[in-house]
């Protein structure tokens, strides 16, 4: 009885110990809760403009996921939605940043007010960046912004795709001879987006498919149709429209919607334009050329040679009668096997019809 008392107690215990092992690296594995913040968001007295991003470092380290888009102008987070939205600055697993002072970025400005980190607080501070200060999200690609796949700004990188657009591939460099223009797929097909194009034709059979530009008012591109070129330039951009001058035709062309030219005056439209958004005074324009593609001929398969006789190659064409100093030799071999094959034949035939019956006979 008290042996099955004394096992029963190993027992709990080892299943406790068990517990407590696999609770605490579950505990440890766990990273405390992240400082969060809300507050405005300004450049002097301007309000940040939507879809700006803002940022945090600690200790000069940016903090994984420790970034928020505005999606009100002038405002960072919104403690009043459902489920309220926060910037959190991320804690860590392997050192305290208890009392480690936080920076802001407002794309990759800097901004004038920090906070020290407290794990699990909620912090409303209102951010600035000095008056005219240039941010991703401004409208504006400045020189120190770079191409991307999302906007990022960290210690190492200020990538800024909402003013600067998306990088340059491999398919794009090749087809302008790596002059600033990026690539992106979509349901029609690879579509080129360029945001300093000069002449569309040298994409080539992409041009068919559709060449996304970014455009402001004054800016130009041409394309080249029967040995004439025209010119396409941007006369005025409005908040839903834009107004082109395309060649000797100035056209109109809404938001959303898009028109076909004739260039040529020939009866058949030439070029599609549609005009797909306008943010920040730019338009966004998809260009498609419609003018018949051009087919290249396929290539010939090379004409055979003639055969020559003498090369002691019995060729294509060649034959005993023409040549027989190259096919004579087939000939012989040919002849020669035939003989043979007779010769096999009369011997079986003489072995199982005249030897092997005469001993029968004789029985």
């Amino acid at each position: 009885m008290k042996k099955q008392i004394n096992n029963k107690l190993i027992l709990n215990s080892t299943i406790m110990l068990i517990f407590l092992i696999i609770f605490s690296f579950f505990v440890l594995s766990v990273p405390p809760f992240p400082h969060s913040f809300t507050g405005t968001a300004k450049a002097g007295s301007t309000d940040i403009a939507v879809s700006a991003s803002i940022s945090a470092r600690v200790g000069g380290t940016y903090r994984t996921g420790s970034t928020i888009v505005i999606t009100e102008a002038g405002y960072y987070g919104n403690i009043s939605s459902l489920p309220p939205m926060y910037l959190p600055v991320q804690g860590s697993n392997d050192e305290d940043l208890t009392g480690d002072t936080i920076t802001f970025f407002l794309g990759c400005a800097e901004s004038s007010n920090t906070s020290t980190w407290t794990g699990g607080q909620v912090t409303t501070l209102d951010l600035t960046i000095a008056s005219g200060a240039t941010y991703c999200g401004d409208g504006t690609c400045n020189g120190l912004e770079t191409r991307g796949s999302a906007d990022s700004c960290t210690e190492s990188e200020n990538v800024c795709r909402t003013d600067c657009g998306v990088p340059v591939t491999a398919a794009a460099a090749a087809s302008t001879g790596g002059g600033g223009s990026t690539t992106s797929s979509g349901a029609a097909g690879a579509v080129v987006t360029v945001s300093d194009a000069e002449d569309l034709d040298e994409f080539g059979d992409q041009f068919y498919e559709g060449i996304i530009l970014t455009q402001k008012k004054g800016e130009s591109v041409s394309m080249t149709l029967d040995g004439t070129d025209y010119l396409i330039k941007i006369d005025q951009v409005a908040d839903d429209y834009v107004v082109l001058k395309v060649g000797d035709k100035v056209i109109t062309i809404q938001v959303g919607s898009s028109s076909e030219v004739d260039l040529n005056d020939d009866g058949h439209a030439d070029l599609k334009i549609n005009l797909l958004s306008i943010k920040y005074g730019k338009a966004e324009l998809k260009y498609t050329k419609l003018a018949e593609k051009k087919i290249e001929p396929p290539e010939q398969p090379p004409e055979p040679e003639e055969p020559v006789c003498g090369n002691d190659i019995c060729e294509q064409g060649e034959t005993v009668d023409n040549c027989p100093e190259d096919c004579k030799e087939v000939i012989i071999t040919w002849v020669g096997w035939l003989i043979a094959g007779i010769i096999i034949i009369v011997g079986l035939i003489i072995y199982f019809f005249v030897v092997k019956k005469k001993p029968e006979e004789e029985e």
